[in-house]
Parts: C-alpha cells; sequence; structure tokens
C-alpha cells in the first residue's frame, strides 16, 4: 500500500491539508494508498485526532475511479448540556477523474476533468467537505 504524498500549509476553505496521488505516471490497473493526516490550526480543535483516509483507484486509460474512505474522531460541545464529548465520523465517496483533452460532458458531481500535464491530483477540500458534511445536525452527547 502507498502513502499519499501529503504536506501541511494553509489554504482557503479553512483546511490545513494538503493530500495528493500520482495521475500522470500511473499505470492502469487497481492502486491503493492511505495516509494518516493531522489537522492543524483551527480545525485541530474539532478534529485533534489524525484522520484517516484510504484511496482505492482504479486506473483504465484515461478514467481513474477513485473510491475513497475516511475515519476519524470529532470533538463536539454538547448542544444540551455544553459539555465537550467525542464522536467517531466514518465516510466514504467516489470520485471519477477524466485525464486528457476529450472532456468527459456529464451533470454528475463526481466527476471531474483534469488535464493531460496533471502530475497529481489533491484530494484535500473533497476530504473537508465530506467531514464537514458527515457531522451531526444536533450535537448531542
Amino acid at each position: 500500500m502507498a502513502k499519499f504524498f501529503f504536506s501541511y500549509k494553509r489554504v482557503a476553505l479553512n483546511y490545513s491539508i494538503v493530500m495528493k496521488i500520482p495521475v500522470l505516471h500511473l499505470k492502469d490497473g487497481d492502486h491503493q494508498f492511505a495516509g494518516k493526516l493531522i489537522a492543524k490550526d483551527a480545525e485541530a480543535e474539532r478534529y485533534p485526532f489524525p484522520i484517516t483516509v484510504e484511496v482505492q483507484v482504479n486506473r483504465s486509460g484515461a478514467m481513474l475511479g477513485c473510491n475513497v474512505s475516511i475515519e476519524t474522531t470529532a470533538r463536539y460541545n454538547c448542544d444540551r448540556c455544553v459539555e465537550p464529548y467525542e464522536s467517531q465520523l466514518s465516510e466514504s465517496f467516489h470520485q471519477i477523474l477524466q485525464v486528457g483533452e476529450d472532456l468527459l460532458q456529464t451533470t454528475e458531481e463526481d466527476v471531474i476533468n483534469v488535464p493531460n500535464e496533471t502530475v497529481v491530483y489533491d484530494f484535500a477540500e473533497r476530504v473537508f467537505v465530506e467531514l464537514l458534511l458527515s457531522e451531526p445536525l444536533k450535537m448531542i452527547c
């Protein structure tokens, strides 16, 4: 199982992780990538524990099908008693990367067209969005 190419830096949308998988030199077939990411700055309060991310990539020609699984423990304040508590978060999503000049015409949100010269693809923004969407509406301990 390969490790992610990852580094930490402050970027837009309030996340502090950069998580990349290779695209340009990835051979056809199944590939697995895994990494543990540590949130920094403001996110460290909500996600003080490592964020485990696993990506299974199936490359077939110019199309990469990516199944991404995310697991972490989040820290919240209870809406009822205002006491801090921890909760397990587990989320998964599917992302399709279409590499090349021929743009895949679709209205699906999980299909992203990337140029031929793309060396790596960064999943950080999507991981952060999925974590936010997996949070409960009411934080009750």
